[in-house]
């Protein structure tokens, strides 16, 4: 299971122009992502953040600060994405395009019980670019 680097800093670990999010509160094994986000970014994209209104509807469940800068005597924390590549389905439909396979062959060839499921705590994001100013 390959873990990359997140798209929200650069190959030195230095924050670009993106923001990515964590969840220092979470725990492997546990249900649920904890009750504390963070986002990691840098300044000026942290504060684009707050002037859309992504928290719409959620203002009332949400305590929201200021963006602060990491403080000196904070240890390093690395970011990273984890993907699994292997959902059943976009399996079967990989191998009824590459090799002509009917979807009932498709089934035959790959049983549901191929899935990797990851234990760890994860959120599914709808990405969109916004324009301000």
């Amino acid at each position: 299971m390959p873990a990359e680097p997140s798209h929200g800093f650069d190959p030195d670990g230095r924050a670009n122009d993106g923001a990515v999010s964590g969840f220092p509160r979470a725990r492997n094994g546990a249900v649920g992502l904890g009750d504390f986000l963070r986002l990691h970014g840098g300044q000026a994209a942290l504060n684009d953040l707050l002037v859309v209104p992504w928290l719409t509807g959620m203002r009332d469940h949400v305590r929201l600060s200021a963006v602060a800068a990491v403080p000196s005597n904070t240890k390093h924390s690395q970011v990273r994405r984890v993907q699994v590549d292997s959902s059943s389905e976009r399996l079967r439909r990989r191998a009824m395009k590459r090799h002509g396979l009917t979807e009932e062959q498709a089934r035959e060839r790959i049983p549901d019980s191929v899935e990797k499921k990851l234990r760890l705590p994860y959120l599914q994001l709808r990405s969109q670019r916004v324009v301000c100013g």
